[in-house]
């Protein structure tokens, strides 16, 4: 049947195709081109983007993205006290005590916000008694957040370590998201130290203001004119979209209790002086399925997302039967000084320190190997050197292995990653190659590009054309004088300087050329109508002219012939095709470079 016939032939075609690819393939990685250092580095930067999703955990990585969205539809408002513990410190007792003894006074009956003015050492709570207001996910640190959204309303949580200390937190309220809203405002601003003539200067300034706008002042228009706001004054007043915690509390309160779009506010004060605030539009929190993506790609930049890479750590340490030595590590702890981060890691240091610390499948990771890590995250973070940076160094250590470990084999345990690295490769060199080989080989090759003009230059024809000019007339007066001299003088031919020169002779510039040039048959739509479509004009005998508007007259010289284009006139058209003449001529050469071989019985069973 016609149709099997047609799928065997694009099969047949899909096979060289493929033959082809190959062929280049194999050129290029026997002329080393994939020992390029650009090539290795442009590689490993796509398997680095491939790994990555490959290297979480992923139904931890699905709870995530769940858990994420749903804090997203909640705003959370909470108060905290904070005692302040250094990120690397290892001496936290007298801190945990002081905010164990806190908790216990707060789960007692103690004024939360009492005991947060006087211990919490968040500056900012001698002003709001710790009340941190309304905020969502992705506002507070994870542990934070976590803590805040897992602790019902009205109760103290359990003690949270940040990298900011210890927290406990009360969760004042709960309630559903808002979502987004749009607003447009004008601000008169007040400095932080306004006296009170100023403060009453600015609300009577922000009255004043309001009155108009109910009057019916253009809100957009005053905003350019008066607010202070000067950067959002330009766009009318408008702001961008802003949800929970984006905003001080009273803008943001004043905002969202704005039920309709275009309702205007009464003038509302915050730190920053005094605010009317208009409705621009709002918007609902999305569908899971919405923001899926948008959520995916902020977890994975989000601490949370350590989480998920913790989860796969884990289930590797199993996997690859990862086994550590404390006696070693401890070894390492008591036998180091800070002169570590000063000398080179040299084949004495490595014998002094040749002990096994952890091991993962068949690599075993020794003791020079955590100083290494060690004086690296010394250079990087000016960390000490303490119990705590030394665990820290090896956990980041061990982590970082048991991942690369595992990186190093995804080729095994998973064949898309593989199937799709080999694309990447593939790919990769080919462009290299046929770049080399065809495109910039065509465009800088000017004597074989000529050389395939002259051989293939009449594949790049004109079609008949016509040689027109164009010619302006001063006035009604001029354009009549014009016409009777072209009508007595144009069948004996054409003299532009005899032309000009009696026009011209009582009045100057009476008429003048405004261009000349060769036109194709589609090149300008009332070319066409006036002189193309006119089949008695362009068979007739030329020169001719046609009276073409009010003050203009067109003469056509002559119709030429079909002819070749110059390559100046086809260079591009010509280059594509002399790379792929170029890439043909290629192919055959490797072709008969390498011996090419169908193996007939497999590839008839391939069905299309």
């Amino acid at each position: 049947p016609e149709g099997q016939k047609n799928d065997k032939k694009a099969l047949d075609e899909y096979m060289d195709l493929f033959i082809n690819f190959k062929l280049k393939v194999i050129e290029a990685e026997a002329l080393k081109l994939d020992t390029n250092p650009s090539f290795v580095r442009e590689l490993q930067g796509y398997r680095k983007q491939l790994a990555a999703p490959y290297l979480v955990d992923k139904d931890v990585d699905d709870q995530l993205l769940k858990e994420t969205y749903d804090r997203m539809c909640w705003d959370v408002r909470a108060s905290h006290i904070l005692i302040n513990v250094d990120e690397s410190s290892t001496d936290t007792a007298a801190a945990y005590k002081l905010i164990s003894d806190l908790r216990k006074k707060a789960l007692s009956g103690e004024s939360f916000d009492t005991l947060a003015y006087k211990f919490s050492q968040d500056p900012s709570a001698k002003t709001n008694y710790g009340d941190l207001g309304y905020f969502t996910v992705f506002q507070m640190v994870y542990p934070f957040e976590s803590a805040a959204f897992n602790t019902p309303k009205g109760q103290v949580s359990e003690i949270v370590r940040t990298k900011f200390g210890y927290h406990i937190i009360k969760v004042v309220d709960k309630r559903k998201s808002k979502g987004e809203v749009k607003v447009a405002h004008i601000m008169i601003a007040l400095p932080k130290d306004a006296n009170a003539d100023q403060q009453k200067q600015a609300e009577l300034k922000i009255r004043d203001i309001y009155e108009k706008i109910k009057n019916g002042a253009d809100f957009a228009k005053t905003a350019e004119e008066v607010s202070d706001d000067k950067t959002s004054a330009k766009k009318g007043g408008e702001l961008n979209w802003f949800g929970t915690g984006r905003m001080v509390p009273e803008f943001e309160a004043a905002s969202f209790a704005l039920a309709k779009t275009g309702d205007i506010s009464q003038p509302i004060k915050t730190a920053f002086g005094w605010h009317i605030i208009k409705k621009v539009d709002e918007k609902p929190i999305g569908t899971y399925d919405e923001l899926k993506t948008t959520l995916k790609n902020r977890v994975a930049k989000d601490a949370r997302n350590q989480k998920s890479k913790t989860a796969l750590i884990e289930k590797l340490k199993v996997d690859y039967k990862y086994i550590s030595y404390p006696k070693n590590i401890l070894e390492v702890q008591k036998t180091i000084d800070t002169t570590i981060f000063v000398k080179d890691v040299d084949d004495a240091l490595k014998n002094k320190y040749s002990k096994p610390i952890f091991t993962v499948g068949d690599t075993t990771f020794l003791q020079y190997d955590l100083i290494v890590q060690l004086k690296s995250m010394q250079k990087r973070d000016k960390s000490e050197l303490n119990k705590a940076n030394i665990e820290s160094a090896f956990k980041a250590l061990s982590e970082k292995e048991i991942l690369n470990y595992e990186e190093k084999r995804l080729d095994q345990k998973y064949p898309d990653f593989r199937y799709l690295m080999q694309e990447y490769h593939d790919g990769i060199l080919l462009f290299d190659l046929t770049d080399k080989m065809v495109w910039s080989k065509a465009v800088k090759d000017t004597v074989g590009i000529e050389s395939f003009y002259e051989q293939h230059k009449n594949n790049y024809m004109w079609g008949k054309r016509v040689d027109v000019s164009y010619w302006n007339c001063e006035n009604a007066k001029c354009k009549a004088s014009a016409i009777k001299y072209l009508t007595k003088n144009l069948p004996k031919g054409f003299d532009e300087k005899a032309f000009l020169a009696v026009l011209n002779k009582k009045e100057a510039n009476c008429v003048s050329k405004a261009s000349q040039k060769l036109y194709s048959e589609g090149d300008d739509k009332s070319l066409d109508k006036d002189v193309w479509q006119n089949k008695t004009l362009i068979e007739g005998k030329l020169p001719s002219f046609v009276d073409v508007s009010e003050k203009q007259i067109i003469i056509i010289h002559s119709l030429v012939n079909p002819e070749p284009k110059k390559l100046s006139e086809a260079k591009g058209l010509i280059t594509a095709d002399y790379q792929t003449y170029l890439e043909k001529e290629w192919i055959q050469e490797l072709r008969n470079k390498y011996n090419v071989k169908v193996n007939q019985d497999v590839f008839q069973t391939i069905k299309p």
